[in-house]
């Protein structure tokens, strides 16, 4: 048996709904678990009956596979991690020795960066999905579940302006365009990682994904994982998004 697999860093998801339009959908195929996998339930296997299969699974992923009728349509295969990253040998030589926890002392971090002549953000603005997870840091509340914010949102319960850190999902973008590069929409993934890997720039968001990038640009980066400080307050949150959808 041969196996034939393809990936797409930037198109994916626009060449995967090209291909299924045109009737020509891969065997197994990756979606994002939620709205995104919904979009491919009507081509997927259903495996409620599969308890064999199932049983290999956390019920909680399984459950994140379900279609609205609660039959599994897709498998999970990886929890993946994703956060400010960022570069500890520039963190030392700006002399930051203490990590920030709130929006003030993330600011306090990038003066000190600049005026150790480091850029101190390189966000991938080009990706769209890289704004759209930052976004995603700053909604969901520490006293809710990634499910039940959802849930909250969507009964109006709650509304982003309710949010307690939504606010400083602005902040945060300014502090990114004023302590990044001249043209932060021009950045795109890759040159991120690679700022971020030879020290160019201090911080990055990206996920634990991007781990082999950044070994190709330089293997002996020294980087870390820094959780969001999204809150004016004292307070940290590493956000940790829904299992990653295994279609078939």
């Amino acid at each position: 048996m041969t196996v034939d697999v393809q990936h797409a860093a930037n198109d994916y998801d626009t060449l995967l709904q090209s291909r299924v339009n045109s009737g020509d959908t891969p065997d197994v195929f990756d979606a994002e678990a939620g709205t995104k996998a919904k979009m491919y339930y009507d081509y997927a296997y259903d495996w409620s009956n599969d308890t064999e299969v199932l049983d290999k699974f956390n019920e909680d992923a399984v459950n994140l596979g379900k279609d609205d009728e609660g039959n599994v349509k897709s498998l999970p295969w990886t929890y993946e991690n994703m956060g400010l990253i960022y570069n500890k040998d520039c963190f030392e030589k700006a002399g930051i020795d203490k990590l920030p926890t709130n929006m003030d002392e993330l600011e306090e971090a990038c003066k000190k960066l600049k005026d150790a002549g480091i850029t101190p953000f390189a966000l991938a603005a080009k990706e769209t999905w890289v704004l759209g997870q930052v976004a995603t840091h700053f909604m969901i509340d520490k006293d809710k579940t990634a499910a039940e914010t959802v849930d909250a949102i969507k009964s109006g319960e709650t509304a982003f302006a309710d949010m307690p850190n939504w606010e400083n999902l602005y902040k945060f973008l300014d502090l990114a365009v004023e302590y990044g590069p001249d043209k932060p929409l021009e950045v795109d993934w890759e040159t991120s990682e690679n700022m971020l890997a030879n020290g160019e720039a201090a911080m990055i968001h990206m996920g634990d994904w991007c781990q082999s990038t950044l070994d190709s640009f330089n293997p002996d980066a020294n980087l870390a994982f820094l959780p969001f400080p999204v809150a004016p307050v004292k307070m940290m949150q590493l956000y940790y998004p829904p299992v990653t959808g295994l279609i078939l």
